[in-house]
């Protein structure tokens, strides 16, 4: 919601959905931020139109890159595997990562990997989204300042939770130089 209100005081029209799926049994939950300077759009993303993917899990970019992915699009991706319950329980096997990475790479313009999980350990897992926010704003290119994300940030929370937001927020954008990058199509 931080960065469809950045974009909204820019002056965009933006429209934001969740489609949940299984969340409260470990299944994903996705987000979709529509952006225009004409008009708003329908709220979910139409199959291979996304510009953006931006994912805290690989598996989970993947599903999403081959639905709404296209030749043009980039994806940013925590590499730390969630894993799923059924993964948990023995019942199926997670592909191996070398594999994911190679999928990825395969189905996007630029696919862009790093730990994040790892990156803010000492922040807490909470975080994760603000950090790949950061990622987000450091590695692609949005007409969007990175001091309204900071405005926007500083509206929606305060106290320590703000101070923890900014340092996850900053962390992302210089962990973006530290990811790992593949080109694909």
């Amino acid at each position: 919601r931080v960065i469809g209100s950045s974009f909204v005081k820019e002056g965009y029209f933006v429209t934001v959905s969740d489609l949940f799926g299984m969340s409260q049994r470990g299944g994903s939950v996705n987000s979709f931020i529509r952006v225009s300077k004409e008009s708003l759009w329908a709220p979910v993303i139409p199959c291979g139109k996304a510009h953006f993917i931006l994912s805290l899990e690989p598996l989970e970019a993947l599903r999403a890159v081959a639905h709404y992915g296209n030749s043009e699009t980039m994806v940013i991706t925590n590499s730390h595997p969630l894993l799923p319950l059924k993964v948990m329980m023995g019942e199926v096997g997670y592909p191996p990562m070398g594999r994911l990475m190679e999928a990825l790479s395969e189905l996007s313009k630029t696919a862009v990997y790093l730990d994040a999980t790892a990156a803010i350990l000492g922040l807490g897992a909470r975080y994760l989204s603000t950090f790949m926010l950061g990622v987000l704003m450091s590695a692609a290119t949005l007409p969007l300042d990175r001091g309204r994300v900071e405005d926007t940030l500083m509206e929606s929370f305060h106290g320590g939770r703000l101070e923890v937001n900014m340092k996850a927020f900053k962390l992302g954008l210089e962990s973006s130089t530290r990811a790992a990058v593949s080109y694909g199509r």
